[in-house]
């Protein structure tokens, strides 16, 4: 039994259809990244599976209960929204247990929450004190405390600086330990690739693609150019010059990135690739692996969507 299975999903808003025919399902364990750009329906996509608003047709179960029989779903649920304050009278350690009974929460998942946030550290001090990052850590864990079985984060790290933003990913991937299922979303894209073990891409209201990130990208790459790993920089740039030497007119672009040499092809000559990979061959480069260019989930975005980053 799948921990989300959504089937057929339609929903109009103001006589136009906001999502049109979503199918995604969620397995035990798996952390799905929900990337598309703002208004692509990521968020009326996790209104429904969060019951604050209703769709217009298809079907929706979350740990096989319809998702309209909200008394039962909301005990198999964590919502964590985009974030909101907490009072600042409190101590960290007040809140957490005033939380706790509220939501009547596993002890010991409590215990590894607290730990997972490092939080334990500032549990005498007042909530006003807390930096933002360790405010969002507690508001994702006040979601999590009663062990549901789907997590529904909707842009858990938005307005955060990077350095914070970096901080979250490690507490938000520390928490697959636990043994939770999650869907986030986001329009970071390097988030969405450190986030999840999964990826659905989502456009105008329909979802372009799904699954793991090693699937979705085999199914969007060209072999539009060579990879080449070498033993260090020195024979990096090696490769670079004698590569430029050779003058093939095949080759639009070549460039070093520390051990790493990067060649670009027109893709409709990546047939041409494996002559490159002959004439390296026959000379004496300290070479680890040549593989062809994987696309990042950023060029997924621009090959497959409309999806426009700033």
């Amino acid at each position: 039994m799948y921990v989300l299975e959504i089937k057929n999903l339609f929903k109009k808003v103001s006589d136009e259809f906001s999502l049109k025919d979503i199918n995604l399902t969620i397995e035990n364990g798996d952390f799905v990244s929900l990337i598309g750009k703002n208004g692509a329906g990521k968020t009326t996509l996790l209104r429904i599976l969060s019951g604050l608003i209703k769709y217009d047709k298809g079907k929706v179960f979350i740990d096989g209960i319809p998702v309209e029989k909200s008394n039962k779903v909301n005990k198999v649920i964590g919502i964590v929204q985009q974030y909101k304050g907490m009072p600042d009278t409190l101590t960290v350690q007040e809140y957490i247990k005033f939380q706790a009974r509220l939501k009547n929460a596993d002890s010991k998942l409590l215990n590894d929450l607290i730990e997972i946030s490092g939080l334990s550290k500032f549990s005498n001090q007042y909530l006003s004190t807390l930096s933002g990052g360790n405010l969002r850590k507690m508001h994702i864990m006040f979601s999590i405390m009663h062990k549901p079985k789907l997590v529904i984060m909707d842009e858990p790290t938005v307005g955060l600086d990077p350095v914070v933003r970096k901080e979250m990913w490690d507490y938000i991937y520390g928490l697959r330990e636990i043994g939770i299922s999650a869907i986030i979303s986001t329009h970071y894209l390097d988030e969405a690739e450190q986030l999840g073990n999964k990826i659905a891409i989502i456009d105008n209201g329909n979802l372009l693609t799904s699954g793991t990130k090693e699937q979705v990208k085999e199914l969007y790459t060209s072999e539009d150019g060579l990879d080449i790993l070498t033993v260090d920089d020195e024979n990096a740039l090696e490769i670079l010059k004698y590569i430029i030497e050779l003058n093939l007119n095949f080759i639009t672009k070549s460039e070093v990135m520390g051990n790493r040499v990067r060649v670009y092809t027109d893709s409709l000559d990546f047939s041409y690739l494996p002559t490159l990979v002959n004439l390296l061959s026959e000379h004496n480069f300290k070479i680890k692996t040549i593989k062809f260019l994987e696309p990042s989930i950023e060029e997924l975005l621009m090959k497959i969507s409309s999806f426009k980053t700033a």
